[in-house]
């Protein structure tokens, strides 16, 4: 298979990881982009938009999966050639991205690392793309309700973003989205986090998605989640 043959089937491949009441569908890359993907939680999509770039560009995957015990979805990517950013560009292939994420009740924790193997420093220009519908598993199934609620302006926090939406039964629903350090720049649903790396150096960020906001993300927090995870799923 080519490697615009593989692309596309990765595309369109669809990846799931469950606990409880919450699920996510996801592509190759572990982005959620379109048709029926997202995060679910009894059965409302928290997260309809989750999009991983380098700049403009979509990272070349390597491969992702599911793990045999059904617990992580890891993705391995690399960057294509990165864009200018007041240095000379890196060449295709030199830093690994590693996508690394599972679902633990309410929440879904994620670890986005990149390492530059190039012998100069770079930028990576990382950026994700968020937006969260409130949609039921009808209408993402293509059912088409006669009345929706309203979809309330979303909030920016000072490490993440807060989606809200007020159903016809006046109840609010919301979707919190955090990450372990604030973006560089938000411009609408794009948030920045350029990681400025040296040679053989790693750099890591730490997202969480749920209902409501906890602490800020970080290692240990996906560490000790990652591995109650392992101990609910042996059970």
């Amino acid at each position: 298979m080519s490697a615009d043959a593989a692309a596309s089937a990765a595309l369109y491949a669809s990846h799931v990881l469950k606990d409880g009441d919450s699920f996510l569908v996801a592509n190759g890359y572990g982005d959620i982009d379109s048709g029926s993907n997202g995060l679910f939680r009894d059965d409302t999509r928290l997260l309809s938009r989750y999009r991983l770039r380098l700049g403009e560009t979509q990272p070349a995957l390597l491969n992702g999966a599911v793990t045999s015990d059904n617990v992580f979805f890891v993705a391995h990517l690399t960057n294509r050639q990165l864009p200018l950013l007041g240095e000379s560009a890196a060449p295709e292939g030199l830093v690994h991205i590693s996508r690394s994420r599972f679902l633990l009740g309410e929440r879904m924790y994620e670890r986005i690392a990149c390492r530059n193997y190039g012998s100069r420093g770079v930028i990576v220009p990382l950026r994700i793309e968020l937006d969260a519908d409130f949609r039921d598993m009808f209408e993402v199934r293509g059912s088409v309700r006669p009345a929706r609620g309203e979809l309330l302006p979303r909030e920016p926090r000072g490490n993440g973003v807060l989606f809200r939406y007020r159903g016809l039964d006046e109840v609010v629903r919301t979707s919190v989205v955090a990450f372990s350090r604030a973006p560089e720049q938000v411009i609408d649903e794009v948030l920045e986090f350029p990681m400025r790396l040296a040679p053989g150096a790693r750099d890591e960020l730490y997202v969480e998605v749920g209902t409501v906001a906890e602490s800020v993300p970080a290692r240990a927090r996906y560490r000790a989640a990652a591995a109650q995870a392992r101990r609910r799923m042996r059970e």
